[in-house]
């Protein structure tokens, strides 16, 4: 359980570790996951459906003046689908750009080309271990 896990989930001043979704993942769920910067490899897995990623933004992106976790859930030819836990009704305050489209509160999506532009970083690519073996497979 989530008593047994050896990391720090959150820090007084600095918020959630990522270090505890990569554990969180991998040890209560049983998920594979995967730490990269490379966020065209990070779309390229969303299209292909082999899973989601978790990332972090920071403060310049249209999701935080700080930063904030969100969960890339997919990806089509277009657009780039997120979760986004704050459920915002606006992001008019953050993106001055309007680069966020929302399709329900908690639920939006951006043009793949403008996602390219804001901060994201780390990048999880988080699946199941049946999908990775898969595609290694099968490329």
């Amino acid at each position: 359980g989530f008593n047994t896990l050896d990391v720090q989930g959150r820090y007084d001043r600095y918020g959630t570790s990522m270090d505890y979704i990569h554990t969180l993942c991998e040890t209560v769920y049983g998920l594979q996951v995967e730490k990269i910067t490379d966020k065209e490899r990070a779309l390229e897995f969303l299209e292909k459906g082999m899973g989601m990623v978790v990332t972090c933004t920071v403060r310049g992106s249209p999701f935080t003046g700080s930063s904030h976790y969100i969960t890339l859930a997919g990806a089509d030819d277009t657009y780039l689908y997120i979760l986004d836990p704050l459920r915002r009704d606006t992001y008019e305050e953050l993106d001055p750009y309007e680069w966020v489209e929302i399709i329900t509160p908690g639920l939006v999506r951006m043009k793949k080309s403008d996602a390219l532009n804001i901060t994201m970083s780390p990048l999880y690519l988080i699946s199941r271990p049946e999908t990775a073996t898969e595609t290694t497979q099968n490329p």
